[in-house]
């Protein structure tokens, strides 16, 4: 198979595994095909350890596969050197991270600009609308110049999620985006996560241990046994 324009991600016969000094390499995933079409969201969930991290990091090319093929924004990116991949990361690629990663002496608004200092230079002003804008969609226009000791957890993840989309990526991968905050406050955080995805016509794949906010998403796959299968709630 091939990747193609109808597909923001395509992973055939994807093979994770990690390695392990004077030990057979640990396999965490094999033979995983999975799809992602622009303006959908996949989940994935599986107990603690499974390898739902490691995957994650091998489809945003932080890690290469140990078998199979995987197509990003229409390249096969499965055998790129580590100079092309950062390239390709950068310019399609957006991540969020269950700490948040923020910079604390910096602003709101800086820290959602981080992005734009990297790859394609942007002018200042340029990129300052653009992240007010990411803001906004995220519900936290007038938070622009806050720190983030400032913001309570949610308010600091959304940022997170502002800083994912503001290069516009096609992807965005998010890592137990809502695992540091309390129910209510992860289900909105996830409901502006898909809203600004879906409103971006990007594609996304999460990676929660929650089951109720998994279901949120377009689909919902189960990490089990190096496996990929469809989620069926228990």
């Amino acid at each position: 198979m091939s990747g193609d324009g109808a597909h923001v991600l395509r992973a055939d016969g994807l093979g994770v595994e990690v390695a392990l000094p004077g030990r057979e390499p640990l396999v965490l995933g094999r033979g995983l095909d999975l799809v992602v079409r622009p303006g959908r969201s996949t989940a994935v969930v599986g107990r603690s350890g499974c390898g739902k991290t490691t995957l994650l990091a091998t489809l945003g090319l932080l890690r290469r596969p140990s078998a199979g093929r995987l197509w990003v924004a229409g390249r096969d990116t499965t055998d790129i050197c580590d100079a092309a991949a950062a390239r390709w990361r950068n310019a399609h690629i957006g991540f969020v991270f269950q700490d948040y990663s923020l910079v604390a002496h910096l602003t709101v608004l800086d820290n959602v600009m981080l992005p734009l200092d990297y790859g394609t230079a942007v002018r200042r002003r340029t990129a300052r609308q653009t992240a007010g804008a990411q803001l906004d969609a995220v519900g936290l226009a007038g938070f622009e110049r806050r720190r983030p000791a400032q913001l309570s957890g949610g308010e600091q993840q959304r940022v997170a999620v502002a800083r994912a989309l503001v290069r516009g990526p096609v992807l965005v991968l998010a890592d137990e985006p809502t695992g540091a905050l309390d129910v209510e406050t992860g289900d909105e955080v996830m409901g502006h996560l898909l809203a600004a995805v879906a409103h971006a016509g990007a594609a996304a794949v999460v990676v929660t241990h929650d089951h109720a906010l998994a279901a949120r998403t377009d689909e919902v796959l189960e990490l089990a046994a190096g496996v990929l299968q469809a989620w069926e709630p228990r």
